[in-house]
C-alpha cells in the first residue's frame, strides 16, 4: 500500500454524508483482493475482489461514449434500412447517395437489399458490416469545440451524412466532417454542444458508392 499507487475515492449518501477511502493496489498475497483504508485512518485493511478497477481515473471512462445518445440505444437487429450520402464540396455538394435495407419477400432469397439508386441484392458481408458499426457507433473524444484551424472539419459543410432507420419507424441522423489529421472526424451529436470527435476508421464499412455495397468491393472512405 504506496501512496503512488493510491486512488482516493468519495461518495455521498442520499442523507447528506459524506465518505472517503483511500484504494492500494491487487495483494500480492492471493492476487484477488485489495488493500484500502479510511481517508482518515491508519488501518489498512484487505477485501475480496479487484473493485479498485472499477474507479478508472479517467474522465473518459465516465462518459456515456454512445454516438446515437440521448435517445434511447439499438440493436443490429432493430435496424430497418441504412442510407449514406457522400458528398464533394469541391463539386457543388453533387456526391453518391444509396439505400441499404433488409430483405422482403419476393426478393430471390437475398439478405439485403440495395433500394437506392436501384434495387438488386447487395452483398452480405457488407451489408452486415453496416449494419453492425451503424449500431455500435462510438465517441473516441470530447473536445471544448472544433480546431480552428482545421476548416475542412466544419460540420457546416459536411461530407457523409448516415441516416438509420429502424423498425419502429423512428430515425438517427449523423453528420459527419472530413478527416482531420488523418485519424478522426468530427461529427455532430444530438446532445452534446460541440462536435464531438470520432475515429475515421468506425466509417470505413460505409462505402462510397452503391456498386461497391452490391459488389463487396474495396471499403472506401472520401479522404478529401
Amino acid at each position: 500500500f504506496t501512496p503512488e499507487h493510491a486512488r482516493l475515492v468519495e461518495w455521498e449518501t442520499q442523507g447528506g454524508s459524506v465518505h472517503r477511502i483511500v484504494l492500494g493496489r491487487i495483494s500480492g498475497v492471493d492476487l484477488g483482493s485489495v488493500y484500502w483504508m479510511h481517508a482518515d485512518g491508519s488501518t489498512i485493511f484487505r477485501t475480496p475482489g479487484k473493485f479498485i478497477w472499477e474507479f478508472s481515473p479517467r474522465a473518459m471512462d465516465w462518459k456515456d461514449t454512445n454516438l446515437h445518445h440521448p435517445q434511447r440505444a439499438f440493436g443490429v437487429g432493430e435496424i430497418r434500412a441504412v442510407e449514406a450520402r457522400w458528398l464533394e464540396p469541391e463539386k457543388n455538394g453533387t456526391g453518391h447517395a444509396w439505400r441499404l435495407e433488409r430483405a422482403s419477400g419476393g426478393d430471390g432469397g437475398a439478405d439485403y437489399m440495395l433500394s437506392h439508386p436501384v434495387r438488386l441484392p447487395a452483398a452480405r458481408d457488407a451489408a452486415e458490416k453496416v449494419f453492425r458499426h451503424a449500431a455500435q457507433l462510438r465517441i473516441d473524444g470530447f473536445v471544448p469545440g472544433p480546431d480552428p484551424s482545421a476548416g475542412r472539419a466544419a460540420l457546416d459543410v459536411p461530407v457523409m451524412t448516415l441516416r438509420v432507420v429502424l423498425a419502429d419507424g423512428t430515425e438517427r441522423q449523423v453528420t459527419v466532417g472530413a478527416f482531420v489529421d488523418g485519424l478522426y472526424r468530427y461529427v455532430a451529436h444530438a446532445s452534446h454542444p460541440d462536435p464531438v470527435r470520432v475515429f475515421a476508421w468506425r466509417f470505413d464499412p460505409f462505402a462510397k458508392t452503391a456498386a461497391e455495397m452490391a459488389g463487396g468491393g474495396s471499403n472506401a472512405t472520401m479522404q478529401q
